[in-house]
């Protein structure tokens, strides 16, 4: 009996384990893609560049060069996909914690 309330103990803390690191895997992704859009707003320091900041992003993936230099394009990927490996950690933590 005993046995039983050991291993039961020991599989809800392993699962509240991995369900804070879940949550802070989200949190430190989304707030770090925060961090880079901040930046890349800082560093374009003019509303046209941030207005054309979708095609320039598509070029650097394509790979074309752009006369804004890769720093720009390459801040705002980054912070595209961290706030989508967020969302995604944490739609991943929400779907196992439904079941």
């Amino acid at each position: 009996m005993t046995d039983q309330t050991l291993s039961a103990d020991t599989h809800d803390t392993k699962s509240a384990n991995q369900s804070i690191f879940w949550v802070a895997a989200a949190a430190l992704l989304i707030s770090f893609g925060a961090t880079m859009f901040l930046f890349s707003a800082a560093y374009a320091k003019d509303v046209e560049t941030l207005l054309k900041a979708p095609e320039l992003v598509w070029a650097f993936i394509c790979g074309q060069p752009s006369e804004y230099g890769v720093t720009l394009p390459l801040l705002l990927t980054a912070g595209t996909m961290a706030v989508l490996g967020g969302v995604v950690t944490t739609g991943v933590t929400w779907w196992r914690h439904r079941n």
